[in-house]
């Protein structure tokens, strides 16, 4: 056991430490090493029409310790199939810590119905220093998902000492060439004249507080679209990807233009929709004997109930029918494809939409529409047509 004298020395060396980091620095340079000695490393992005494309430590972070807990044992197509340099040094550098507390909890969270998109969204409500953000309204969807808020939080203190005890900042900054490049690489992708934002919303007349984009090596193809949700704000909304193949020089890459269109689209979508169908849950409650019929199909991509498989119909309604504004055969293709999928409640949603994009005096936002929509699921339930 280390005695009192031992035990200042150690803090004196850590002091020596900080002020050697710090020595010669600029007031702003002193507070960028410091932060970096105590909290996560800061984001590294890029803002390319209105979008902002990152690698988030939190996000890499939570990401690490999921792989490191075989999640995609029991959550196929979560975790990428793809072998690459990345993913190799994660295996060598974090090898050590498979048993770590915190891959162990998320391992029996994520067995306790705590999985796909919770994780990652219960994270984007995390600060820097592993704390909840005092600047937002966490969702009762993500408690009742996590059965509490103190399994939340508990997750935080995991990662906390997961980052601490495996020094997550030097393999963050070891590897920042490499995410630099990810992030840089991909906002290539995106064209000077496509406005994601801008048309998103200007079909939905909804504003968003900002748009952003994160990029997750580890993640398998597909992604999130989370929100947070701020206080006397509009929301923060998430698109988080992960990679769809690996590049020449072994390097993830997440989609080409069409690809990174199209998942934007649908993962900011949740953003606008789902709130909708909390907020319109009695009317929407009114169709859930549609979801036995489907279940089947439903069970594999994580949608465990009606609210989560109607989302993901609108949703991937909308998708259809923003292909089909740019070109009718590709929005066809589109909505072909997603009934082969098992979304079979989606031509009338599709169709529907068509009456809110010419009646945009009468119905000014998706909001305003939204009961009207839903009124279409009718055909089903009266036809039986399943």
């Amino acid at each position: 056991m280390m005695n009192k004298r031992g035990e200042l020395l150690t803090i004196i060396a850590s002091i020596i430490i900080i002020i050697g980091a710090i020595s010669g620095c600029n007031n702003k340079e002193i507070n960028s090493v410091y932060n970096s000695i105590i909290n996560l490393s800061d984001p590294i992005f890029v803002t390319k029409n209105s979008l902002n494309i990152s690698i988030d430590p939190r996000i890499e972070l939570l990401s690490i310790v999921q792989y490191l807990s075989n999640y995609e044992e029991n959550f196929y197509g979560r975790i990428t199939d793809y072998d690459f340099t990345y993913r190799n040094k994660v295996d060598e550098y974090f090898e050590e810590f498979k048993d770590h507390e915190a891959v162990k909890l998320s391992y029996e969270l994520s067995h306790e119905g705590f999985n796909f998109d919770a994780p990652p969204a219960a994270v984007l409500y995390m600060t820097k220093d592993f704390q909840l953000r005092d600047d937002v309204e966490i969702e009762d969807y993500l408690i009742e998902r996590a059965k509490g808020i103190d399994n939340i939080n508990k997750l935080f203190n995991a990662l906390n000492k997961f980052w601490e005890d495996t020094k997550f900042n030097d393999f963050f900054n070891e590897n920042k060439e490499y995410y630099t490049y990810l992030v840089k690489n991909t906002s290539e992708m995106i064209s000077d004249e496509k406005n994601i934002v801008e048309e998103l919303e200007q079909y939905y007349g909804i504003k968003q507080e900002s748009y952003n984009v994160i990029l997750v090596s580890l993640y398998g193809p597909g992604g999130y679209g989370p929100r947070v949700k701020l206080i006397n704000k509009n929301n923060e909304i998430y698109s988080i990807i992960g990679a769809t193949n690996i590049d020449a020089n072994n390097r993830p890459i997440f989609g080409d233009e069409d690809y990174f269109d199209y998942i934007q689209n649908h993962e900011f979508s949740h953003s606008f929709i789902n709130p909708l169908t909390e907020k319109y849950l009695d009317i929407a409650n009114e169709y859930s004997s549609l979801y036995n019929p489907i279940e089947d199909k439903m069970l594999p991509f994580g949608y465990t109930d009606w609210e989560i498989s109607l989302n993901e119909h609108i949703i991937r309604a909308l998708t259809s029918r923003f292909s089909y504004l740019e070109n009718n055969l590709s929005g066809k293709n589109a909505l072909l494809k997603e009934k082969e999928d098992g979304f079979i409640y989606i031509d009338k949603l599709f169709e529907k939409l068509e009456e809110y994009e010419d009646n945009r005096d009468k119905y000014p936002t998706i909001d305003s529409f939204y009961p009207e929509l839903i009124k279409s699921l009718d055909y089903y339930v009266k036809n039986n047509q399943l």
